[in-house]
């Protein structure tokens, strides 16, 4: 059994190369508007984290001031305060992490 090739014109070729170049072309643009939107939300969360950054700062100022001058601990009081604090954080983050992963392999089980 044979297969029979068959030729296509050339202007039939450039009008297929040519939808296919109309259909990159709109999508190299919706990507690039989506692109941008990206951008933008890159640039409102690096602001956010900013004013994070610096809300953190002002609490932890302000418990060391209150810790040393309302409640009349030490310095070395203050680390051990703030040491047994991380631990108690870091306990909580690995808590989460497992809780995740937890509700990740329940759903594929599923």
């Amino acid at each position: 059994m044979k297969i029979e090739r068959v030729q296509k014109k050339p202007k039939e070729i450039r009008s297929e190369l040519q939808k296919e170049i109309n259909i990159l072309k709109s999508e190299i643009i919706y990507n690039r508007k989506h692109l941008d939107k990206i951008w933008e939300n890159i640039s409102e969360i690096r602001e956010r984290l900013q004013d994070v950054e610096l809300f953190i700062n002002f609490n932890t100022r302000l418990l060391s001031i209150i810790c040393s001058e309302r409640l009349g601990m030490s310095g070395l009081e203050i680390r051990r305060l703030v040491r047994r604090v991380k631990k108690l954080t870091e306990a909580d983050i690995q808590t989460r992490k497992l809780e995740k992963l937890f509700k990740k392999e329940s759903k594929k089980g599923k």
